[in-house]
């Protein structure tokens, strides 16, 4: 599975759906989304400067995912995916950054989540 970071086609189609049959739309942007990921692998981190107390190689392993790590978006999508299909959406194979319920559309990328109704 690979993070849905660019999806601009699918945005301006389900903005001119959006218009045609005269949805509501609703968009969020979830603030500090790192923090409830779970890191599904073992990750380590240096200290940052002016943290290692004289310790230069002392090293932390990470619980939950940090800012701008790789693996980020991701843990994310999985994240939201995993509690949107929990509250009964259906995935759009052909567009992961797409989920259903009724009548009800979302859409997410990176940290923006669209509803559509």
């Amino acid at each position: 599975m690979k993070a849905t970071i660019l999806a601009s086609t699918t945005f301006r189609t389900l903005m001119a759906i959006t218009a045609k049959f005269d949805l509501e739309m609703t968009q969020i942007d979830t603030v500090n989304m790192f923090v409830y990921c779970d890191l599904d692998e073992v990750v380590y981190i240096k200290l940052p400067p002016g943290f290692n107390n004289g310790k230069k190689d002392k090293v932390l392993r990470l619980r939950k995912a940090l800012y701008r790590l790789q693996q980020l978006l991701l843990l994310w999508q999985k994240n939201l995916t995993s509690s949107l299909t929990e509250l009964g959406f259906k995935e759009v194979p052909q567009e992961p950054c797409i989920m259903l319920k009724g009548r009800i559309v979302v859409f997410f990328y990176i940290n923006n989540i669209v509803f559509c109704y």
